[in-house]
């Protein structure tokens, strides 16, 4: 398998993840992908956001995750399988740029499970963090977006 996949050993939720980054992804994939999170309707919000949320002091509005939800940037894709279960998730990072008081900016992420229909977590980035020391060998050009890469 291309690409870094990790292992993540949390008793019964066990599983092995792998990521496409944005950059690496086809038109039509992106295409899928922005179709695979329109189809969910109805979201949920996971515990751990709110508890991120609260944790970190990020101020989170509604119309944030709709501005979010709507018109966010892909950043990634990525695919988990479950040791227990063999069932395999399908999430995506969204981020927006939000304009504050002052001309201050951030950059706000959102990670959502399209299989759970829900979401996971959330993060806030200073605006001029563009990434410049990410390491695309975490991530695999050989995942599908869509297909399942764990049946090779």
């Amino acid at each position: 398998m291309e690409g870094e996949v990790q292992t993540v050993n949390s008793g019964y939720f066990s599983y092995k993840k792998v990521r496409k980054h944005v950059s690496q992804m086809s038109s039509n994939e992106k295409i899928k992908l922005r179709k695979m999170f329109k189809e969910v309707k109805d979201w949920e919000i996971f515990s751990h956001v709110n508890d991120r949320i609260k944790e970190k002091g990020y101020t989170v509005y509604v119309d944030d995750v709709l501005d979010l939800m709507h018109k966010g940037n892909i950043v990634e894709y990525e695919q988990k399988y479950y040791f227990n279960s063999g069932k395999i998730s399908h999430l995506v990072v969204l981020n927006i740029v939000r304009e504050h008081e002052g001309n201050d900016k951030d950059r706000l992420h959102m990670v959502f499970d399209m299989t759970d229909k829900g979401i996971v977590t959330v993060w806030v980035n200073d605006y001029e963090d563009t990434h410049e020391t990410l390491d695309m060998g975490i991530y695999s050009k050989g995942l599908k977006v869509g297909e399942n890469y764990w049946q090779k």
